[in-house]
């Protein structure tokens, strides 16, 4: 994330809340929202959370989100590699 998005999202955090819940495995792992988590830990704010079970998440869709992030992870992540 670039430093002005970064400070774009922590001022709309802090003057509307979080919008988006991050995602966590089952075991408490920030899957999605790292820089939301951030946010709302430097700011004492309670952080919403959704559970999402990656086991029974489609792969096609967790690759395509690894994707979105990180586009330059394209080249090394198939589904055989998940």
């Amino acid at each position: 994330m670039k430093r002005s998005d970064y400070f774009a999202l922590r001022d709309s955090i802090a003057e509307i809340g979080q919008q988006v819940p991050i995602q966590v495995n089952y075991e408490g792992y920030i899957l999605d929202g790292h820089h939301r988590y951030q946010i709302c830990k430097d700011f004492g704010i309670k952080c919403n959370y959704t559970v999402i079970d990656v086991d029974n998440k489609p792969k096609e869709e967790i690759i395509a989100n690894l994707h979105r992030k990180w586009p330059s992870l394209g080249k090394f992540l198939t589904s055989k590699t998940l």
